[in-house]
Formats: structure tokens, C-alpha cells, sequence
């Protein structure tokens, strides 16, 4: 059976549950940034702190080394998550219950993206121990 010959039986459940999709899917989305703010963030206080601390650049060399296999990691778990948005996106249009939430203004697909304000740094001890 094709998306276009499916009969809801309760577009109204259905609706419901696009939008407590929409709205798990949303937040999955902000953690994984958040995830990737986050492992930035570590590197930034692993060097800050070090420097502050006046150590040797050698210390803490492995934790760089893994941290520069995390950042990949999670940037293609986001790269998963927003194709997998995209084709639950397509499948609900498909069955005319889009989500109804608004949650966030989205450009056209391929469209130019409106620019983020700069971020501000992570609070993290040896941040706030500097300032």
C-alpha cells in the first residue's frame, strides 16, 4: 500500500502522535547539539586550563587524541538524526499530519540559513576560575 492510499482511521490520534514526535525528535535534536557545544567546550578548557595551570602541553596529549575521535562521532550521529527528520518530515506530509507544533522556523530544504548569533562559551571551572 502506497503513503498516498493509506485511510486514517483517527486523524486526530494521528495528529497527536506527529506532534509527540515532532516534539521527541526536536529535543533530540538540541542534545545532540548540545552534546557537540559541549565536546568543543572540553577542549577549550582542557587547553585554557592547562595553560592556566602552567603544565606542559605533552599532559593530557590522549585526551585530545580522544576527544578528536568524539567530535566526528557526534557530528555524524547529527547528520543521522537530521536525514532521519527529514524522512519522517517527508512521511507525514505524505499522510497529511504534519506536525503542528511550529517548534522552530525552518528555510526552504537547500534554502539559505538565517546565521546563529555568536555562541557564548560554556561556563566550566577553569573558565570561570580564569575570569
Amino acid at each position: 500500500m502506497t503513503p498516498s492510499a493509506v485511510i486514517l482511521k483517527n486523524p486526530q490520534a494521528a495528529v497527536s502522535a506527529a506532534n509527540a514526535i515532532a516534539a521527541d525528535l526536536n529535543a533530540l535534536e538540541r542534545h545532540v547539539d548540545e552534546a557537540l557545544m559541549r565536546a568543543h567546550a572540553i577542549g577549550q578548557t582542557l587547553s585554557s586550563g592547562r595553560m592556566a595551570a602552567g603544565i606542559s602541553a605533552t599532559f593530557g596529549q590522549a585526551m585530545f587524541d580522544d576527544l578528536a575521535k568524539v567530535i566526528p562521532d557526534a557530528t555524524s550521529l547529527r547528520g543521522s538524526v537530521v536525514a532521519m527528520h527529514m524522512r519522517m518530515q517527508r512521511r507525514a506530509d505524505s499522510l497529511g499530519v504534519s506536525p503542528t507544533l511550529g517548534i522552530e522556523e525552518k528555510p526552504p530544504e537547500n534554502g539559505p540559513e538565517t546565521p546563529w548569533p555568536k555562541a557564548e562559551l560554556l561556563p566550566t571551572p577553569a573558565r570561570v576560575a580564569a575570569e
